[in-house]
């Protein structure tokens, strides 16, 4: 799967890709507006596809638009508000469990730049995007990405590696 500039969701077959002979041709799952600002990050769990930018998070499905499937907004502008404490709070970083239980989510703080790692239950998703918890790491770093196994959270940038239960 990767997401375009352009805001297409595309999914990429596997055989195609491993051989180099044949031209890849991939399948749009869903195209998506700007309204709310470019794909930042992409993460798939079994059927769950979430993309993110800036100030939302929306899940689908690895299926794309389907009449039996519905495209959930698990994170919204006014629930970012809510997380980050002010309107300028941005989403850095957003990846399922492998398990596609829960979500974890580096955010920015809009004031200090204070990057904090949350966690938030799939499944668990109130009026204003989803209710999550905050984990006990924050950093000052402007350029940090997020990594999940199966037990534990990893935030990196440059030369640092952290683990979150």
């Amino acid at each position: 799967y990767l997401a375009t500039k352009g805001g297409q969701i595309v999914e990429l077959p596997r055989p195609q890709l491993l051989d180099r002979g044949l031209m890849v041709k991939g399948r749009v799952l869903y195209a998506l507006d700007d309204t709310f600002g470019h794909i930042q990050s992409l993460t798939i769990s079994g059927t769950y596809l979430a993309w993110s930018t800036a100030s939302q998070i929306q899940l689908g499905s690895t299926k794309g638009v389907e009449s039996a499937t519905k495209l959930l907004t698990f994170v919204t502008p006014d629930g970012l508000a809510s997380l980050g404490g002010s309107k300028k709070a941005m989403i850095v970083d957003a990846r399922l469990a492998p398990d596609g239980s829960s979500m974890f989510l580096l955010i920015r703080d809009g004031q200090e730049g204070v990057v904090s790692l949350f966690s938030c239950s799939v499944e668990a998703v109130d009026a204003d995007g989803t209710m999550a918890r905050q984990l006990r790491s924050s950093w000052m770093n402007e350029e940090l990405r997020l990594v999940v196994a199966s037990h534990s959270a990893f935030v990196y940038g440059g030369a640092h590696i952290w683990s979150a239960p």
